[in-house]
């Protein structure tokens, strides 16, 4: 066996274990609560008062968008309730009886932040609030969301009905891994009903690779926002609940943590990573393929190590699945990451190339 070994600039290690030696924080906001999340490694790069129960407002929607989409084909028709009309807040003006699809009533919800479309689609979906707001604290229980609980679809205050800053962050990273939940919510603009919708989240007009995702208020929760930024291949999520400098805070958040933090990504899991010479085969080389894969939080002057273990050829027959070496990544010295390597494919004897013992051990001594 040999290994070759390479250092990757830049690279951290785990983000809980680095998590132990950052500085203090160089960012600050006004918001009651707040996070600043990177999904891919799970990691809350910052955060205050995350577990305070607080009222959340129309970010409420987020939730009521996923449930609708994983619950309800895009093109349904949905009969407004009479109901829906007496809906308080912010409204389309929805009428009993008008028929809308579901989409159309999606990008009410999450551009408009429409209360009585959020009410009509749950209507829709449950057969009444109760039953809907008991599909979203289950899907709430599924994400993890330990902090929350829903009343309503729309968000206007209720006694029971809350979450934290951490919470919303698991709840957005969730949602934007549905296609059309991510796409609704970036839209700046759209027609829809005869219409021309506005996102009410008027970031998407000023910050880079902004991805939604929703805002709110009521007098009582103040301004929630719940946003998502992609720069340079990374994903966070920002969330600020009650916050009257919310917009500048999430700008400024973005700046300081693509700035401050990048992700490193190991050997993708199924795809080939090297390329191993296959003697007297019915093919010349073999890609080699990871069996697991891992993200790590980096702080740009950290330095790790990638080291793979593989021998210097092998002889056919092999098949596709079989343990060939291992890829091992260091921070310091530490292992901080292993996975085993396997053939991405197999490769038969050659009628032709059928190797004698003496060919093997000269393969052995000149490869």
């Amino acid at each position: 066996m040999f290994s070759t070994k390479k250092i990757i600039s830049g690279v951290a290690a785990i983000s809980i274990l680095l998590m132990l030696a950052f500085p203090a924080f160089a960012f600050s906001d006004g918001a009651a609560s707040s996070v600043l999340y990177e999904p891919e490694t799970g990691t809350f790069i910052y955060e205050k008062k995350a577990d305070e129960r607080r009222l959340i407002a129309s970010t409420t929607k987020i939730m009521t968008a996923l449930v609708i989409i994983e619950n309800c084909d895009a093109d349904e028709t949905v009969t407004v309730p009479k109901k829906a009309e007496s809906v308080i807040g912010t409204s389309l003006h929805l009428r009993g009886g008008q028929q809308y699809t579901v989409m159309e009533l999606l990008y009410g919800i999450l551009l408009e932040s429409a209360n009585d479309a959020a009410y009509t689609l749950a209507i829709h979906c449950a057969g009444s609030v109760e039953a809907f707001a008991d599909m979203m604290n289950e899907r709430a229980a599924s994400i993890g969301m330990t902090n929350t609980h829903f009343e309503n679809p729309h968000g206007l205050d209720g006694k029971e009905h809350y979450s934290t800053a951490r919470d919303m962050a698991l709840l957005a990273a969730e949602a934007l891994k549905n296609q059309t939940f991510s796409i609704i919510c970036s839209t700046m603009t759209a027609k829809v009903m005869g219409r021309t919708f506005s996102n009410h989240n008027k970031l998407l007009w000023s910050v880079d690779g902004l991805i939604g995702v929703k805002n709110g208020y009521t007098n009582n929760a103040g301004r929630t926002l719940v946003t998502a930024c992609t720069r340079n291949g990374m994903t966070l999520i920002f969330v600020t609940l009650n916050d009257e400098s919310d917009y500048r805070d999430h700008a400024a958040a973005y700046n300081w943590g693509f700035k401050e933090y990048k992700v490193f990504r190991t050997a993708d899991e199924g795809k080939a990573c090297a390329w191993l010479q296959v003697v007297s085969g019915d093919r010349g080389k073999v890609g080699i393929v990871a069996t697991s894969e891992a993200a790590f939080l980096l702080k740009p002057e950290e330095d790790i190590t990638e080291e793979i273990y593989l021998p210097k050829f092998v002889h056919a027959p092999i098949n596709a699945g079989d343990l060939v070496g291992t890829v091992i990544y260091r921070k310091d010295g530490v292992e901080i990451f292993r996975s085993y390597l396997v053939f991405g494919s197999g490769a038969k004897v050659s009628p032709l190339k059928k190797p004698s013992i003496f060919n093997r051990m000269f393969d052995y001594y000149m490869w």
